[in-house]
């Protein structure tokens, strides 16, 4: 018998059990594995998805609501939802592993809100939440996107609490934290809303920013500009207003041009040939009466929330300049509304693709 007989039959015999342990598992033999399990969110996933499970328990709640909902509060509530439904998508939506998803037992089902009232705490709730998540955000962009809706909800909270005829929620962690939290310089009206807002909820007076300048020149310059020019406008709006809203808009003014020149210290451009502002200001067709002076005043403050919403993306996360951009975009767009200006789903973003 040769001496190499006996290995090549031990040979063939371990290629025919291979050979047959690759049949077994084509006919569904499988090692066992562990079943796929959802990953882990990272800071920034956890942040994204807690946002759209707030604008879904808002659109839920409004839609909800909306059924026996009285014509004075259906517009808001529409409003709510419409808003409510825009920041899912613009947050990116509901997000999908692709494996099957566990029943949700009754105690982990969110009821929906019982009625207006806990819808309006429910929208203060989630603007401070959202103001908050601004704040923290480290992508610019996320943190613009974040303090939109925060604005956004601002003025869903302000509106609905008219219709019900509450109080407006605080805006804020802090309640009594106003939305410039920074040293005051210059002369305010405190008599009017359309000037400052004790709890948060409005502009504030003026005020001056101190700190390193963190921005960027580019930035502080656009801000330093858009709030002169605002200062300008409501100077000009004054004129064509009286009593009250004359008393407002003067305070406005006051606020606005005092931010102005707080800005352009910052920024080490004051009364330099950097410095922007000029001495009068292009403002479009001239008001011929009062309500063409307050849909100015209402424009200015739109513009204004613009060029804050530009600026977050310059901005770093958890500093004083971030928090006050946050904060000014905010009371832009409460004092659009407080001037008969239109609420919208993303103040300081309407005019980019998407928004």
């Amino acid at each position: 018998m040769s001496t190499t007989s006996a290995p090549r039959r031990r040979n063939r015999l371990a290629a025919l059990v291979t050979v047959a342990v690759l049949a077994l598992s084509g006919c569904g033999l499988r090692l066992e594995t562990p079943d796929p399990t959802e990953p882990t969110p990272d800071a920034a996933e956890a942040l994204r998805a807690g946002s759209v499970d707030d604008a879904l328990a808002l659109a839920a709640g409004s839609e909800h609501l909306l059924a026996g909902a009285d014509a004075g509060v259906a517009p808001v509530l529409t409003l709510v939802h419409d808003a409510a439904s825009a920041h899912v998508t613009a947050l990116g939506g509901e997000y999908d592993s692709g494996l099957p998803e566990p029943t949700p037992s009754p105690s982990t089902t969110t009821a929906p809100v019982a009625d207006a009232p806990a819808l309006l705490t429910l929208l203060g709730s989630t603007a401070v939440r959202a103001r908050s998540d601004a704040l923290a955000a480290s992508d610019s962009g996320t943190a613009r996107l974040l303090a939109a809706i925060a604005a956004a909800r601002a003025q869903q909270a302000t509106q609905l609490a008219t219709a019900l005829g509450t109080d407006i929620p605080a805006l804020t962690a802090d309640a009594s934290e106003t939305s410039d939290p920074v040293d005051t310089a210059g002369p305010a009206d405190t008599a009017t809303s359309a000037a400052t807002d004790g709890d948060g909820s409005g502009s504030g007076a003026g005020a001056a920013t101190t700190g390193t300048p963190a921005l960027g020149s580019a930035s502080v310059t656009a801000l330093t500009l858009a709030e002169d020019q605002a200062g300008y406008g409501y100077e000009v709006a004054a004129a064509r207003l009286s009593d009250t809203a004359r008393t407002a808009a003067l305070a406005q003014a006051r606020s606005h041009r005092a931010r102005a020149e707080d800005w352009a210290r910052l920024a080490g451009i004051a009364g330099t040939a950097q410095d922007p502002r000029r001495v009068v200001y292009d403002l479009g067709a001239a008001a011929a009466d009062a309500d063409t002076a307050r849909t100015s005043c209402a424009a200015l403050e739109r513009r204004l929330a613009d060029v804050y919403a530009d600026a977050l993306l310059a901005s770093d996360a958890d500093t004083p300049e971030r928090t006050v951009l946050v904060d000014r975009l905010r009371g832009a767009a409460l004092d659009q509304l407080r001037w008969g200006g239109t609420a919208t789903a993303l103040p300081g973003m309407d005019g980019l693709d998407g928004a």
